[in-house]
């Protein structure tokens, strides 16, 4: 019996010009070294007793060929073709977390997993409808999956968000915040899944795509929970919420208070404070967690600010003051103005300062534009701005161009 090996792999080279000999020492070892780019091997019996090299082209078998039982060409089971993109989910679950860097949108993170999930259950059940034995061990890894998922999540939303709200005197946050994220993954791939049958995304035994169907549930949990201005308050919003507070409150640059008056300070942070007031009102965020996001973000001002909101007359009675006034009123331009007249000078409006890429313009006039801005972003729906707004970093105080 004659085995033909893959021979002519690796194509011959052309002959190169030779180069001009060496003349080589006297005391110069003689060995019959392998020649350059060529392969012997020193084993003479690479494939055991019966196998063994005949020429470079063939090998040689010796003694009695298997029987038909116990040599088998392997090819792979129909069963094995899914058409799912296993090893980009997998890779997806390893890396799948939650940090202060991306915790104002993890309902995209979350959107993204269930999407995947969702396109592969219903291809699986649309091809293995007749075979339970495979369905139930295809659907046995992709729940595994899932699970890996939403236990990364959950751990890293506790470790990152979590952590930030214990710090800010609230034990067992943490433990609560994993809790509640955990219910509102469920929520949420319940609600995709009713959504997408609802819209028939997954209807299409015949010519059903894993990739097209992952595309078209991501697209459709955008328009519908996020791009969408109707969407209804949920639970995961919640959690996106306390990450979106915790992320503003981190980026921050408290150096920049150093540069403001007491009185100055405690109106900007009363600025920063009913910004982001504002913006959970709007975002329809449940009282429960309203309540705890805002106690902590006032929280992180005062601890940042060297405790001046409580020890420091100057800055506490501007801050209270400002508070006061939209409580009135709900209109946060008119509490920032009225504010600013009582307890700063005519400087603040009268004033022009210049800095690089800017023209002369007052304390005033700078933060009514940046007022405008945030409010403007808030009706687009544009959440970058409105935390790049609330973040306030590069407010140049009085005190600093005095």
């Amino acid at each position: 019996m004659e085995i033909r090996s893959a021979s002519g792999y690796r194509p011959e080279r052309p002959a190169q010009n030779a180069p001009k000999a060496v003349t080589r020492s006297p005391k110069a070892t003689t060995t019959n070294a392998p020649k350059p780019d060529t392969c012997e091997s020193s084993f003479q019996k690479p494939f055991g007793e019966q196998m063994i090299c005949a020429d470079k082209d063939t090998l040689s078998f010796h003694g009695e060929l298997p029987s038909m039982g116990e040599l088998k060409l392997y090819e792979p089971d129909e069963s094995e073709k899914d058409g799912i993109d296993w090893e980009s989910i997998e890779r997806y679950v390893s890396h799948i977390d939650i940090t202060l860097d991306n915790a104002d949108d993890l309902q995209r993170s979350v959107h993204h997993m269930a999407s995947m999930y969702l396109a592969a259950k219903a291809s699986l059940q649309h091809q293995y409808s007749d075979r339970e034995d495979i369905l139930s061990e295809k659907m046995s890894r992709l729940d595994d999956l899932l699970a890996k998922a939403k236990s990364r999540l959950t751990s890293s939303c506790q470790s990152s968000v979590g952590s930030f709200y214990e710090q800010q005197g609230n034990p067992g946050a943490a433990a609560e915040l994993g809790k509640a994220f955990s219910s509102a993954f469920d929520e949420r791939m319940k609600e995709m899944e009713e959504l997408a049958n609802e819209k028939g995304l997954l209807d299409n035994k015949e010519n059903f795509s894993y990739t097209l169907a992952a595309v078209s549930l991501e697209i459709m949990s955008l328009d519908h929970w996020i791009l969408s201005p109707d969407a209804e308050p949920s639970s995961l919003k919640d959690m996106e919420a306390a990450g979106f507070v915790a992320k503003a409150a981190t980026k921050m640059n408290v150096s920049e208070w150093g540069l403001m008056s007491d009185s100055e300070l405690g109106i900007h942070l009363a600025l920063q404070y009913l910004k982001m007031a504002h913006t959970l009102n709007h975002w329809g965020i449940s009282e429960k967690m309203t309540d705890l996001l805002l106690g902590s973000f006032e929280t992180y001002l005062g601890q940042q600010s060297g405790n001046t909101l409580t020890n420091s007359k100057s800055a506490s009675e501007p801050w209270q003051y400002m508070l006061k006034q939209y409580e009135k009123t709900g209109d946060i331009k008119k509490a920032f103005t009225d504010s600013a007249r009582r307890y700063l000078d005519d400087g603040f409006f009268s004033d022009l300062i210049t800095a690089s890429n800017q023209g002369g313009m007052s304390h005033s006039t700078r933060y009514q534009l940046s007022l405008s801005q945030f409010l403007n972003s808030l009706e687009q729906g544009n959440p970058a701005d409105i935390l790049q707004s609330i973040v306030g970093n590069g407010v140049w105080s009085m005190s600093a161009y005095a």
